[in-house]
């Protein structure tokens, strides 16, 4: 959570705005950052070059289509321009990695998921590994209110708890057979949650809160039977940001 509270103070009004328009805001912020490092940190003059070259080198490999050998050696000139330009790329992709992780991180513990909220039901699910059987019990610290049986049965390698409770961190805890895994979750009227996956090993493989996933393009939104979550989206924004900003500010 050391990201999120560290960004929370810059970027937490926009958990306020529609998740679409949050997204699309700092999609922006990101590709201006990204585009503006890449102009100035970069030779863009020998970039600009660089990239004229491969353009030139397509052109020759399609015109020598029948004479492998000529293609060959055109071929080569094109994986070097591609080489010295994948480069200079990477000078400002070293700028931007650290703050570009930080942001996503921001974004992936408060724009993945819809948080539990006060008093709302929600499912538990442990996986166990191949074979195991029996009973699982779970506690919790605070107390939370158990709708199903804090002990449930081991089916097909699957053991679910349905729970609720008040605002507030709970500790988890999972026993099964003198092995115990924890887990912490946050119920909270707040856009914040915490992980909902811990993987374990030993007869318990892991536990997961099952979450709802955010979909900012709504809910009847499907692509190829996929609903997008928040990083697609934000794929999405940031292409069409680039596309425009590089052409505006003459980016290579």
């Amino acid at each position: 959570m050391a990201f999120g509270n560290l960004l929370d103070p810059i970027f937490g009004p926009l958990l306020n705005w529609p998740i679409l328009l949050a997204l699309a805001i700092l999609s922006l912020l990101i590709t201006v950052i990204i585009t503006l490092i890449t102009k100035y940190a970069t030779n863009q003059t020998e970039m600009k070059r660089l990239k004229q070259d491969m353009k030139k080198y397509q052109k020759e490999m399609k015109s020598h289509k029948a004479d492998p050998a000529q293609m060959m050696k055109v071929q080569k000139k094109a994986m070097s321009a591609n080489t010295a330009y994948m480069k200079h790329s990477f000078r400002s992709m070293l700028w931007t990695l650290v703050p570009i992780l930080i942001i996503f991180s921001w974004m992936n513990l408060h724009l993945a998921y819809e948080p539990i909220l006060p008093n709302q039901e929600f499912e538990l699910t442990a996986t166990f590994s191949k074979g195991v059987t029996g009973q699982a019990t779970l506690s919790a610290l605070p107390e939370l209110n158990y709708i199903s049986n804090p002990t449930q049965n081991i089916s097909a390698g699957l053991a679910k708890w349905k729970l609720g409770g008040d605002a507030g961190t709970y500790l988890l805890t999972l026993t099964h057979e003198g092995q115990s895994v924890e887990q912490q979750i946050l119920i909270s009227s707040e856009k914040e949650y915490l992980p909902p996956l811990t993987k374990h090993r030993g007869a318990i493989k892991s536990l997961k809160v099952e979450l709802e996933k955010v979909k900012p393009l709504g809910n009847s939104f499907t692509l190829f039977g996929y609903q997008p979550g928040w990083l697609f989206t934000y794929i999405l924004f940031s292409i069409l940001f680039s596309s425009i900003l590089r052409k505006v500010l003459d980016v290579y």
